[in-house]
């Protein structure tokens, strides 16, 4: 009797133990387990939290099980962790493996997803088949990143297990910009602009906004973005760097968008002449508009309004020479009667004609007898200033000339 109560209580004491072992296990949070492991997988931000973490697998079922793997999934346990290095190792120690003969112990591999349905190894595999720890290394890991640690009972395998980070995990540097936003500052509606700010260490997400939203981005997330630009404005652009276990600050640029102004262009030409604009050659006078795409991508319009000036009609001009004289006129010289049409330059710049109406006056030479008796009519003179009287002395010979007689 003293034996069975001996024994009770030894049974008693271990079964106290193992809870109070269990109820320190799992913590902060329990494993992600079942098809939906991996979607469920804690988090762990720091070393301090992931080192030392201790849990047991069970029959609890699995979902897409990742590969490549070196086994099968039976009854994984999953963990996803924040990489503070670019080499990871973890040891796994598994104990009181329930498999045949002498437990058959786990296996684990590193693993890379951002949707848990597809993967990407990051370390080796590791299926011992015994009961014995097994290190997992992962390598070429981004800082800031986040991954995951599969863990799986060898053939279905039931084990106490405890994780100890050998190196790599938490102690990530804030994620902080190391720069401005590049990008130019005055765009126009239709543009598309990239901008872009310099990556940072530790920083998985960048959360691009534009406030009020002038224009779509594209490529969020990243650190570098196109924005087209869909309305005139002023507006914030501002991005946010963060990984999975913290946000760093905001940093902004302003932004203005403004439509590209209409060109007018305003041309006078001489009626009959040809006029140019934009490299294009016209005759008639109007309006022609020509669209182009600025270097920004937005439209651009020039508008050519031409005006033709109308010939400037100037009155005939009249001239009246002798024969055998002369007229000259705009260079020209003229002698013979007629219309003579000359184009001459107006101070508009336009060709203005005008015509020279010419009259050359033919010479006719009269002699009129003189009239000595009638009505008053004064002798003519002799060269001797005497009047004339009849008869006339000889030898004098007189011609009656108006003003004077001539004497010969």
């Amino acid at each position: 009797m003293v034996k069975i109560l001996r024994f009770s209580l030894i049974m008693v004491l271990a079964f106290t133990a193992a809870q109070q072992l269990g109820a320190q296990c799992n913590l902060p949070f329990p494993p992600g387990t079942g098809p939906q492991g991996c979607q469920n997988a804690p988090l762990f931000c720091s070393e301090a939290d992931f080192d030392g973490y201790c849990s047991t697998t069970s029959a609890s079922g699995v979902g897409i099980c990742p590969g490549p793997f070196c086994g099968s999934c039976e009854n994984y346990h999953w963990f996803s962790f924040i990489a503070g290095s670019s080499t990871i190792t973890l040891t796994i120690t598994p104990s009181n493996c329930v498999g045949q003969p002498n437990g058959t112990g786990l296996q684990a591999q590193m693993y890379a997803t951002s949707n848990c349905s597809t993967f990407t190894a990051v370390s080796n595999c590791e299926s011992p088949a015994s009961n014995t720890p097994i290190t997992v290394t992962g390598t070429n890991l981004v800082i800031g990143q986040v991954y995951y640690l599969m863990i799986d009972g060898w053939a279905g395998d039931i084990c106490d297990y405890v994780i100890d980070v050998i190196q790599g995990i938490g102690n990530v540097p804030p994620p902080i910009i190391p720069g401005p936003i590049t990008g130019v500052i005055n765009v126009c509606p239709g543009a598309t602009i990239p901008y872009s700010v310099p990556p940072g260490v530790g920083i998985s997400n960048y959360d691009w906004s534009l406030t009020p939203a002038i224009g779509s981005i594209s490529g969020d997330g990243t650190n570098n973005v196109n924005i087209t630009f869909n309305s005139a404005g002023t507006a914030q652009l501002c991005v946010t760097p963060s990984n999975a276990c913290e946000t760093g600050p905001t940093i902004c640029k302003l932004i203005i968008s403004t439509p590209i102004p209409p060109q007018f262009n305003f041309i006078t030409f001489c009626l009959g002449d040809t006029w140019t604009c934009q490299g294009q050659t016209f005759t008639n006078p109007g309006q022609q508009v020509f669209h182009y795409n600025s270097w920004l991508g937005c439209d651009s319009v020039i508008t050519c309004i031409a005006t033709a000036i109308p010939p400037i009609v100037t009155p005939p001009l009249q001239a009246v020479i002798c024969q055998g004289g002369s007229y000259n006129f705009a260079g020209q010289t003229f002698n013979q009667t007629g219309g003579y049409p000359v184009t001459l330059t107006a101070a508009n710049g336009c060709d203005s004609v005008v015509t020279l109406i010419l009259l050359v006056m033919q010479a006719n030479a009269v002699i009129q007898p003189p009239r000595y008796w009638g009505v008053a009519v004064e002798p003519p003179l002799c060269s001797t200033g005497q009047p004339l009287r009849r008869p006339l002395p000889r030898p004098t010979r007189c011609w009656p000339i108006r003003g004077r007689d001539r004497e010969s």
